[in-house]
C-alpha cells in the first residue's frame, strides 16, 4: 500500500505514465513478490489489491510547505568532511550528514537564495527552517536532481537518492515519508537540509516538501 501511495504521488507530480512490476524468483528462493513461485497463490487478497491499485486513478491534491522557489541558506565551502563515495550507482550512499544539518548549527554566514540550486565540482549544502502549526497528514519530498543527493529532517537522514541517468538529464522522484517517520516533523520549527553531491558535469537540485491529500 505504501509503495502504491508513493506511485500515486509520482502520478500527480512527475511525467510518470506507466509502471512495470517484475517479480524475480529462482528455484531456491522467493523474493518479495505477491505471487508464490508456482504463480497459483496471491499473497495479497486480489480484491484488496484491486482497491489499492484503484487509488492510482484518484488524482492527489497537494499543499505546499516548501515550494520550488523557497529561500534556503546554502554553502559550497568545505563545510564538512565527506565520507568516501563509491562511484557505482548501485552502491548505497554513506551518510553525508554532520554538524551542518543539525538544528543548532549557525548558518548565518552562509549565502541566502531561492531554489533551485546548481553546482559542479563541489557539493552544495542547503538549509531552511519551516514553522508548522500542525504536522502534515502525508508529508513527501518532491525532488528533481541531476546528481546524487541526501535529505535530512532535524539532523536525521531520511533519504539518499542516487541518480541513474539514462536519457533524461534530470531525475524526478517522490519520497513519501513512511508513517514510522512522521514523528520527525513536529509542531513548531523544523530544520530541513539537503546536500547535492559533486559530479563531473554541472548538476541541479530542487527540493519541495508537500502534504499529499
Amino acid at each position: 500500500r505504501f509503495w502504491v501511495e508513493n506511485l500515486r504521488a509520482m502520478v500527480g507530480l512527475t511525467p510518470l505514465n506507466g509502471v512495470v512490476y517484475t517479480q524475480i524468483t529462482d528455484v531456491e528462493h522467493e523474493l518479495n513478490g505477491w505471487l508464490t513461485y508456482d504463480r497459483k497463490i496471491s499473497k495479497i487478497d486480489p480484491d484488496e489489491l484491486g482497491k489499492i491499485h484503484a487509488t492510482l486513478w484518484d488524482p492527489p491534491q497537494f499543499e505546499t510547505i516548501i515550494g520550488p522557489n523557497a529561500e534556503w541558506r546554502y554553502s559550497t565551502d568545505d563545510v564538512s568532511t565527506l565520507p568516501a563515495i563509491h562511484t557505482s550507482p548501485r552502491a548505497n550512499l554513506p551518510n553525508c550528514g554532520g554538524d551542518w544539518c543539525q538544528t543548532a548549527f549557525d548558518d548565518s554566514s552562509w549565502n541566502a537564495g531561492k531554489g533551485p540550486f546548481s553546482t559542479s565540482d563541489t557539493p552544495i549544502y542547503l538549509r531552511t527552517t519551516i514553522d508548522l502549526n500542525q504536522c502534515p497528514d502525508k508529508p513527501l519530498f518532491y525532488v528533481a536532481s541531476s546528481a546524487d543527493c541526501q535529505i535530512f529532517i532535524n539532523g536525521q537522514l531520511i533519504r539518499s537518492l542516487r541518480v541513474r541517468q539514462h536519457s533524461a538529464p534530470i531525475s524526478e522522484t517522490c519520497a513519501l515519508l513512511h508513517p514510522d517517520e512522521f514523528h520527525l516533523l513536529t509542531p513548531g520549527e523544523n530544520t530541513i537540509c539537503a546536500i547535492l553531491l559533486p559530479s563531473q558535469t554541472p548538476s541541479y537540485l530542487s527540493v519541495q516538501l508537500l502534504d499529499m491529500k
